[in-house]
């Protein structure tokens, strides 16, 4: 039975990655934006919902892509990229952490140290989920609320902003190709 449930949550998490419903493409970054429209039945949980939001690098170049909590959009690339990564989040800010050798594990936090690097003809999708069924206004609400808070520059002009960035300790980077979040943890 445990065996099942898995399978499930797990076609649930993997099947609107086919899906396509939306596309927008913005300096070789893609954006696709997808709501799977019924949920999968889990006898256990009760239905699962889901929204991808999937990004394509189309370009040559090399995207760095991370969440902000706060919707930042009005500032320019250079003082969203400055606050990300030299902010201080408690005892540190991701720039030291991310030069810092003697870092041996990090926990990441989605809108504090998370950073995703996407190369060339790559993807990256972050899927949102819900135990409640997504009206179509507030599917709209998420993907506005992904727009906004989705932050993603090309290493070339992340470089401009941010020192030594090609020094940064690979274990910053999240590994995976899509992220899953819940509904709740956005807003």
């Amino acid at each position: 039975m445990k065996i099942r449930n898995i399978v499930l949550i797990i076609f649930a998490m993997l099947f609107p990655l086919v899906c396509d419903a939306q596309s927008i493409s913005t300096n070789g970054l893609i954006v696709k934006k997808n709501y799977l429209h019924y949920g999968i039945y889990n006898s256990e949980n009760g239905n699962i919902y889901s929204i991808t939001y999937k990004l394509y690098n189309d370009s040559d170049n090399v995207i760095w892509l991370w969440l902000e909590k706060d919707d930042f959009s009005a500032l320019s690339d250079s003082i969203r990229a400055r606050r990300y990564f030299y902010k201080r989040k408690g005892d540190f800010s991701l720039y030291n952490l991310a030069l810092d050798g003697n870092v041996a594990s990090m926990e990441q936090s989605v809108f504090s140290v998370f950073v995703k690097r996407i190369g060339p003809k790559e993807h990256f999708a972050i899927q949102v989920i819900s135990k409640k069924e997504i009206s179509e206004s507030y599917q709209q609400k998420i993907f506005k609320f992904l727009d906004k808070h989705v932050v993603a520059l090309s290493e070339k002009d992340l470089s401009r902003f941010i020192h030594d960035l090609k020094c940064m300790d690979e274990r910053i980077f999240f590994k995976e190709e899509f992220i899953s979040l819940f509904l709740e943890s956005l807003f």
